[in-house]
């Protein structure tokens, strides 16, 4: 029997040159991993490559150091199989963008800069298109499981990302205070912060492989027209094949834990998948418009998201490429 599994990971807009071969895409090296000065111990600076709005890292799998999506909306390492073509595949994640057919795995060694895993239960995936879509080799994608015992600060300015053990008490969190902590609770493999548009409070996923923020179109009639500006159409693409067409609209005011965040860009989609029946729905994901705002580390052992610098303008000066 098939299993259903659904999953948020990986959102990107559709852009051109779709039709290039896998065989003559680039695999572009990642730079070496460098040492930092925020503590002594068990901390490294990653630097990481921007791709859209998308995080590609380099991590060890067999010798070989390739290109990996860092995606907090996905439960697990996914590894990419552009061979893939099993016909009975044991389970399909269903998605934004429709189901996609998976394999389960075990990875004897993963080493994601000084995150080391042994035995790791693994995806496995035709990930071509998504290939196809960035013009450029990826290897998998780095879910929940791969960074859940340390903490990951995300610096899109700096292109850089901080792993460090997720202790309050580290000489890191002793020397430099976060400007906020906002809370969460976990969805499965999914952070869930509170959220609040036009004063009515919603929850909102945490999904770094996220181009997009996402509102579900079951609320959406719940927030005012006129808080609301710049509707379009635009195709949007997850790990899935098919496309799906849905509407954009920029949110003049979003709060988050008391701190507004203005004009963000989001897609309407359907995010029913996600919450079936329980008791606490999903109504929304914050991806890369919200996560390059400012200076953010997530850490799934204290449930916070810790907030160490804000931006009055945009981290980076790349544009996530849409097609109307």
């Amino acid at each position: 029997m098939r299993k259903l599994l659904a999953s948020g990971f990986l959102l990107v807009f559709l852009c051109q040159g779709y039709s290039q071969e896998i065989s003559n895409l680039p695999s572009r090296p990642i730079f070496a991993v460098q040492a930092t000065t925020y503590d002594y111990i068990n901390t490294q600076i990653i630097p990481f490559e921007l791709e859209g709005g998308l995080i590609l890292v380099g991590a060890m799998y067999r010798g070989e150091n390739a290109s990996y999506i860092l995606d907090t909306g996905a439960p697990s390492l996914v590894m990419n199989n552009s061979e893939w073509k099993r016909e009975k595949p044991k389970s399909f994640f269903s998605g934004i963008c429709g189901a996609v057919n998976v394999q389960r795995l075990k990875i004897k060694k993963f080493i994601f800069g000084l995150v080391r895993h042994k035995n790791v239960k693994a995806l496995e995936t035709n990930m071509s298109h998504i290939e196809r879509l960035k013009k450029r080799k990826i290897k998998g994608l780095l879910g929940k499981s791969i960074l859940c015992n340390h903490e990951t600060m995300i610096d899109y300015r700096q292109k850089e990302i901080t792993i460090f053990k997720p202790n309050q008490s580290s000489q890191f969190h002793r020397s430099q205070k976060p400007l906020d902590a906002i809370p969460f609770l976990m969805d499965k493999h999914i952070p869930v912060v509170n959220i609040k548009i036009g004063g009515k409070e919603y929850h909102f996923g945490i999904d770094s492989g996220a181009e997009v923020n996402v509102i579900n179109k079951n609320i959406a009639h719940l927030i005012d027209d006129e808080l609301c500006q710049n509707w379009k159409t635009k195709n949007l693409r997850g790990i899935g094949r098919n496309g799906v067409n849905v509407k954009s609209t920029e949110v003049k005011t979003v709060e988050v834990h008391g701190s507004e965040y203005n004009n963000m860009k989001f897609i309407i989609a359907d995010l029913s998948v996600f919450n079936g029946k329980k008791k606490v729905q999903l109504d929304g994901l914050l991806g890369y418009p919200f996560l390059s705002s400012g200076k953010f580390s997530i850490n799934y052992k204290d449930q916070s998201l810790y907030v160490w610098e804000t931006y009055s303008s945009p981290a980076v000066s790349e544009t996530v490429t849409m097609r109307d």
